[in-house]
């Protein structure tokens, strides 16, 4: 029998299996998303406590399989970054942020700075010092920024032409940002502040809530490359 190894690990997500068991999906910086049993977990609060929940940050000791899967041995909390009592747009944002790492993981591959990154964005979810919009949003780039699906927001993806531009929209299509007079017709054009607003999040600047609509483009042109509706969106 193979002997278990110790992960830190984020709970994105936790499913009962069975009479007693737990499925859960976890994100860890060496082995990236991870799918794990925990036997008996129902049954056991001496070895996994409250640490099976999503949003969880656990020292995990997971015991490999030929098959991939891993069993769940023992799990400690370590931190829980939401805080006790998260607000609505908190919890909302923090679903959103699981369900991006769950999506644009890779399983048996190193994601140190995915990792980090939605950590990141649950900390500063739970101390509510900015508005949960603008941390969804830095999420929201940063995954993509990750993954190399970062849209060139200096030229229009169609005619190439350089900014700035009265109106603007993301196209997942061709992969990137297109000028007012590319739209394709019955698509709508946002202010060209919307630009001004992805370009913020590219550089890691406070960006606010942003122009209205900049958010929805940004997680439909998400959408389209994680291959799926967001459903926390």
């Amino acid at each position: 029998m193979r002997p278990p190894l110790q992960f830190r690990a984020l709970v994105l997500t936790a499913a009962d299996r069975g009479e007693d068991d737990r499925l859960l999906g976890l994100l860890t910086p060496e082995r990236g998303r991870v799918t794990a049993l925990a036997r008996r977990a129902r049954g056991s609060r001496r070895r996994f406590g409250a640490a099976l929940e999503p949003f969880r940050l656990v020292e995990a000791a997971l015991r490999p399989t030929d098959g991939g899967l891993f069993f769940l041995e023992g799990a400690a909390t370590l931190e829980a970054p939401l805080g006790v009592d998260p607000g609505f747009d908190e919890m909302a944002s923090a679903w959103l942020c699981l369900e991006l790492a769950a999506a644009f993981a890779v399983a048996d591959h190193p994601q140190v700075e995915l990792f980090e990154l939605v950590l990141g964005g649950l900390r500063r979810l739970g101390l509510r010092r900015e508005g949960a919009a603008a941390v969804r949003q830095s999420v929201l780039w940063g995954t993509l920024a990750l993954s190399g699906w970062a849209p060139d927001l200096e030229r229009c993806a169609a005619c190439g032409s350089p900014g700035p531009w009265a109106g603007v929209a993301l196209d997942a299509d061709r992969g990137g940002l297109l000028c007012g007079k590319c739209l394709p017709p019955g698509g709508r054009a946002l202010p060209g502040s919307a630009a001004e607003h992805w370009a913020a999040l590219a550089r890691g600047l406070p960006a606010g809530a942003g122009e209205d609509g900049a958010e929805a483009a940004l997680l439909r042109f998400v959408e389209r490359h994680a291959g799926r509706p967001l459903r926390s969106a």
